[in-house]
């Protein structure tokens, strides 16, 4: 018996071979290759490449922020390190014969970088805390910009807080540590007010650049109150660095002088530009404060301000920067304070354009709310540029704290509140203009057909239409040929010459031609 057909095994099907090559090789068949291009390599080598995956926390939703929070702060601590150390080398490289070993250098670049970053230093009994915070600004950058690229691949709040959290720390160590490094009997460095103030800069700096997006949360009264605040502090700043420059230039030719008395050379001149450079945003909140009417305090019982006449002979340190603080005061100045009031006025404004559609009530609180953030960044920014430059006549310099803070209060809501309760910008309703319809004549005549439903364009050469139509000064629709040449038409029955008259019913469409 033989198996059904379809119960037989199948035999696989041969494919057919190459034909051999004439000398007897065997040819391959050849396969058109791709062409290479150098972000195909690129992408090819990096797929080769071993991946290194972070290690995750559960319930965290991402790679371990406590990871990517240490190596946000490593690049904070490199950059700023770097940004201390590149005058320093300069500097050692030009004067080989100042006897400063490599590792001296880097003792000193340590050194200036805590003080760019808030650490007091004492050196020989005399504890130096003015802060340079132009050294700052760079690595502080680094730090909100690298933790704001991590953040996006952290969705959660719980692994940004993480991520804070681990930059902090990190941050806090690298200072501590470098300042028990470099410290010396020549120069004490507390290596544990260091650390602490590594982690409140990289706490600040970090929040900045997580939690950017997530003000947006917050209710409307509050996000306008921050931003009618941003817009005071903004113009306060404006104009304390109009304010100094402008005395700079008065006063250029003190700054020359001091500049001269120092003898520096050109090496020691660029360290003194660098110094000056890293001074800026400590003069800038003086200028502030000198506007605003508290005053700067230069020594003891010697206080800078437009309400004192004449400034008491008080030696400043040898730095020409300084030379911009005014030694005299004429009566004009007593009315600077109102350029606190302008900058009020400004952020009113834009609080009434931001919250043009909310009730009076709410832009009075947002309005209060920008006052009272003004005055506590017053506040901390009369803080963070005051201290000592070592010596007992030095041993305070810097504006009044709690008088800084209560003129922002008082000028800023003088200033924003009425504005932006009373002069509310309304919205401009659109401006129609009407356009005219233009009237047909005798070459725009639309034929209107009422069987069909339809509209044509009717040339003034070409016949159309279902019956004549007689054209003399107003436009005439009606059920026959369209006559539009002075001689005569042939239309589909009669032979119409323009001279003859017909009576046909005809339609004006001298308007309903455009609707």
């Amino acid at each position: 018996m033989t198996a059904p057909a379809d119960l037989r095994p199948r035999r696989p099907v041969s494919r057919p071979k190459p034909a051999p090559a004439p000398n007897g090789s065997k040819r391959k068949p050849s396969v058109a290759k791709p062409p290479r291009s150098l972000r195909g390599d690129i992408s090819m080598l990096r797929d080769r490449l071993p991946r290194v995956t972070l290690p995750r926390i559960p319930g965290l939703g991402g790679g371990a922020p406590w990871a990517a929070g240490v190596g946000v702060a490593l690049i904070g601590a490199v950059v700023g390190y770097v940004v201390a150390f590149i005058p320093v080398l300069v500097v050692w490289m030009s004067s080989p014969a100042s006897g400063l070993t490599f590792l001296q250098t880097l003792r000193v670049s340590g050194l200036l970088w805590l003080v760019g970053e808030g650490t007091p230093i004492d050196i020989a009994s005399a504890t130096y805390s003015l802060t340079p915070w132009g050294m700052a600004v760079i690595p502080l950058s680094a730090l909100v910009l690298a933790s704001r690229v991590m953040a996006r691949r952290m969705p959660g709040v719980q692994a940004r807080m993480w991520l804070v959290l681990a930059t902090s720390v990190t941050y806090g160590a690298a200072m501590g540590g470098v300042g028990y490094a470099v410290s010396s009997d020549d120069a004490a460095v507390p290596f544990l007010i260091s650390g602490l103030m590594g982690v409140v800069i990289a706490l600040i700096a970090c929040s900045a650049g997580v939690f950017t997006d997530m003000w947006k949360r917050l209710p409307i009264v509050v996000q306008g109150g921050l931003r009618a605040a941003v817009v005071a502090v903004s113009a306060l700043v404006a104009a304390g660095a109009l304010a100094v420059a402008a005395s700079l230039v008065v006063h250029i030719d003190d700054a020359i002088s001091i500049s001269q008395a120092l003898n520096a050379g050109s090496l020691g001149g660029i360290g003194v530009l660098v110094v000056s450079l890293a001074y800026v945003p400590v003069i800038i909140v003086w200028g502030i404060a000198y506007l605003l009417g508290a005053g700067v305090v230069l020594g003891p019982l010697v206080v800078a301000s437009p309400f004192v006449p004449v400034l008491a002979p008080a030696p400043l340190p040898p730095l020409p920067l300084l030379a911009a603080i005014p030694q005299q005061s004429v009566p004009v100045m007593m009315s600077l304070p109102v350029l606190g009031v302008a900058g009020g006025v400004l952020a009113g404004w834009y609080l009434s354009r931001r919250m043009r559609e909310s009730t009076w009530v709410q832009r009075c609180a947002a309005a209060s709310i920008s006052s009272g953030v003004v005055a506590v960044t017053l506040g901390a920014l009369g803080v963070l540029t005051s201290g000592s430059l070592g010596s007992v006549r030095f041993t305070h310099l810097g504006p009044q704290v709690a008088v800084l803070a209560g003129i922002g209060l008082v000028v800023t809501f003088i200033g924003v509140t009425p504005v932006s309760v009373f002069a509310v910008a309304r919205r401009r309703k659109p401006m129609i203009v009407p356009v005219p319809a233009p009237v047909p004549d005798r070459a725009s005549v639309v034929l209107v057909d009422p069987e069909p439903a339809w509209e044509g364009a009717v040339d003034p050469d070409a016949t159309v239409g279902m019956a004549p139509i007689v054209m003399d000064d107003d436009a005439t629709v009606g059920l026959a040929p369209i006559v539009m040449d002075d001689d005569a038409t042939v239309g589909m029955d009669p032979i119409i010459d323009p001279d003859t008259t017909t009576e046909i019913p005809a339609i004006n469409v001298a308007q309903s031609s455009h609707d």
